[in-house]
């Protein structure tokens, strides 16, 4: 499991400093430690961590009290911190104890401390924006991490299934993902999508394998950006149509005389990083109604798994001759469906 723990207030910024940014000093507690769990520090010496090492805690609450009672030695967890996830490690041990904690951490304003103690070891520095973090997870983009959770099963589940371990996952996510224009500007897109289709030449389509474009820079961030021409060949393609249900009506739009689609990547441009060749190719673009394209990205998993198995299998021989061959779960976990 991934787990993940918020330090954003006055108290968790000095916590964050004293036992995180640097490991702890616990030798003089270490008989407090033995009192309330017999063998603890056998267990942090075997891995010498008996004098200093990375530590949290939560507080006594039903939610913390349930997550804790879970945590297993081995489950990996993500420090967040104002904006960004700043570090990544792997659980060593845990123990209860409130004694310890006071010592180490004080109490907070509620006269709590964060008794239900956890060791970090492997702690590594990483620089995640919790935006980025929201469209890796296909989390909404608006998603603030809040206190001591874990990452949605489902959606960690579908993620993980395209790396060989959680290690891998995180090492793509804090160095190779780049965040695309389809979770950034997807209102800006499809408005420079809807405009005038007459000089759409549908007949240079080629239907081969494009090399990938290098990221670009907007505004200090760096993306993968898409090309509305792309996607106004593959909406007039689609005869202005939508390709979930050709009978779903519009409305004719003002800016192009045509009834009104918009355009979506089948296989998302936020992974584009796991392809070698271009994403964003009319093979790999469909043209839907906005409900169905809302529905795509905000609907229940189950209805949102229907309209994507029925793209794939409508797509599937065009995707592979641009060279983008992938297998249907491997699309659906693009979406954070298992």
């Amino acid at each position: 499991m991934l787990y993940y723990f918020t330090a954003s207030d006055k108290n968790a910024q000095k916590h964050l400093k004293d036992t995180i940014e640097s490991p702890y000093y616990l030798e003089p507690y270490l008989h407090l430690l033995e009192k309330e769990d017999p063998g603890i520090v056998n267990k942090l010496k075997v891995h010498h961590k008996d004098k200093y090492v990375h530590m949290w805690g939560a507080t006594p609450g039903s939610g913390n009290i349930g997550r804790w009672g879970r945590l297993k030695n081995g489950d990996k967890v993500l420090v967040y911190s104002q904006g960004t996830f700043l570090y990544y490690g792997t659980i060593l041990e845990k123990t209860h104890n409130k004694t310890v904690a006071e010592n180490v951490w004080g109490k907070d304003n509620k006269n709590q401390t964060w008794e239900y103690i956890y060791f970090i070891k492997d702690l590594k520095s990483i620089s995640i924006e919790k935006k980025k973090f929201a469209a890796f997870f296909n989390y909404k983009l608006n998603f603030n991490p809040q206190g001591f959770n874990n990452i949605n099963k489902e959606k960690l589940q579908a993620t993980l299934s395209r790396y060989a371990n959680i290690d891998e996952m995180i090492k793509s996510l804090n160095q190779n993902f780049i965040i695309s224009t389809d979770e950034n500007e997807e209102d800006n897109f499809q408005a420079s999508t809807d405009s005038d289709f007459s000089k759409v030449d549908t007949t240079q389509i080629k239907e081969e394998p494009v090399n990938r474009k290098r990221p670009k820079t907007v505004n200090s961030q760096t993306i993968w950006d898409r090309d509305s021409k792309i996607a106004k060949m593959a909406i007039k393609k689609a005869g202005f149509k939508c390709e979930i249900d050709s009978s779903h009506d519009t409305f004719i739009s003002d800016s192009s005389d045509n009834p009104y689609m918009e355009a979506h990547h089948l296989i998302p441009m936020k992974v584009q990083h796991e392809f070698k060749n271009s994403l964003d190719v009319v093979g790999n673009v469909v043209c839907i109604c906005p409900n169905c394209h809302r529905k795509i990205h905000l609907a229940k998993p189950k209805e949102k798994k229907a309209l994507l198995i029925k793209l794939f299998l409508e797509r599937e021989a065009t995707l592979s001759k641009y060279a983008l061959n992938i297998e249907l779960h491997h699309l659906l976990s693009f979406y954070g469906i298992s």
